[in-house]
């Protein structure tokens, strides 16, 4: 599954560039329309699971995540955006020890 995408946005048209590159700065944002679609939508049930489903969303830039998605497999999430994933969890103090290797073996917010 690795380098498989999480999601897929059709385009009528691929912007290029006059050296005929693609254009990334004309790609439209992504949406948040992942290919794990078919499961339900399970919500944060406490004030952590809130937090977590939060911080994971805003560090993918989705508008929101399931508490049973998967980081990796279900949201395509890499090792980098696990770093900046754990580094917003540091930020309040009772989450000041979370580390990467938590999130590996913890992989879903519940």
């Amino acid at each position: 599954d690795y380098m498989v995408p999480s999601y897929l946005e059709e385009l009528p048209v691929i912007p290029m560039t006059v050296s005929n590159k693609v254009d990334l700065r004309q790609l439209p944002k992504p949406t948040s329309v992942r290919l794990s679609g078919d499961r339900a939508m399970v919500a944060p049930g406490n004030d952590d699971e809130r937090f977590l489903a939060d911080a994971l969303a805003a560090v993918l830039k989705f508008d929101e995540v399931s508490v049973e998605d998967n980081f990796f497999d279900d949201l395509g999430a890499n090792s980098l955006l696990m770093a900046h994933f754990c580094a917003r969890l540091r930020t309040r103090k009772e989450w000041a020890t979370a580390s990467m290797r938590d999130i590996y073996l913890h992989p879903t917010v519940a």
